[in-house]
């Protein structure tokens, strides 16, 4: 990997409280994400996700080499926020603005990946989508862009739908089926590899490729 390669943030949404539920499906896929990229690597063992000096998230970072979807190689800095979904812009300004700088205080936009669940979203399937929220008001989702601004790239998780509409808010705290938690891992000594996730990294190998727009907005913390 050269000195001048892209750095990437990718950062999977969820509820502290509630690891394992549809809500912190992002963080399901964050975790087979660090798997996928160390494998890439050449790690036989992937790294832990260490908790940053604020007690604000667990991180790590990964050098990925050069690949078929990307000619450079990269270097990947994955976030897991400790907070609830509605603390997310709070955690992100701590994490830019203390050190050891987790996210890097001027980090381009583009360079920035969001994890998060979608309700209504088919499960097992997942769509990418670049700019402000429109249909969903997902409240981690807000708060990404209340501290970095609109434009970075999201991944959102199908975690299918409720069929009352009042029940909502419920269905998506309850727990993952052993299904819906399969179809979002990827984890070699456990002989899983979510198709999903495979093509969820894609896309994540290809952002270094993509070509740089005249003007960029950076983040700033």
């Amino acid at each position: 990997m050269s000195s001048a390669a892209r750095r990437l943030v990718v950062v999977g949404l969820g509820n502290y409280s509630k690891e394992l539920s549809r809500h912190s499906a992002g963080q399901e896929v964050l975790a087979s994400l660090v798997n996928i990229a160390s494998s890439r690597a050449g790690k036989k063992t992937p790294p832990k996700l260490a908790l940053d000096l604020t007690k604000t998230a667990w991180y790590t970072k990964v050098n990925v080499p050069a690949s078929a979807n990307n000619d450079d190689g990269f270097s990947v800095t994955f976030i897991k926020p400790r907070t609830e979904m509605n603390n997310i812009a709070q955690a992100m300004k701590r994490l830019s603005s203390s050190p050891p700088y987790i996210v890097p205080p001027y980090l381009q936009i583009r360079d920035l990946f969001v994890i998060h669940d979608e309700l209504r979203g088919l499960t097992n399937s997942f769509r990418i989508q670049t700019g402000p929220t429109k249909r969903e008001r997902h409240n981690g989702v807000l708060g990404m862009e209340d501290h970095f601004g609109t434009g970075f790239r999201r991944v959102q998780v199908g975690i299918g739908k409720s069929r009352e509409k009042s029940y909502g808010t419920r269905y998506v705290m309850e727990a993952l089926g052993y299904r819906e938690l399969w179809a979002l891992q990827w984890d070699p000594e456990e002989r899983v590899k979510a198709r999903m996730v495979e093509e969820v990294w894609s896309e994540v190998e290809r952002i270094p490729e993509a070509k740089v727009a005249a003007k960029e907005t950076l983040v700033c913390g």
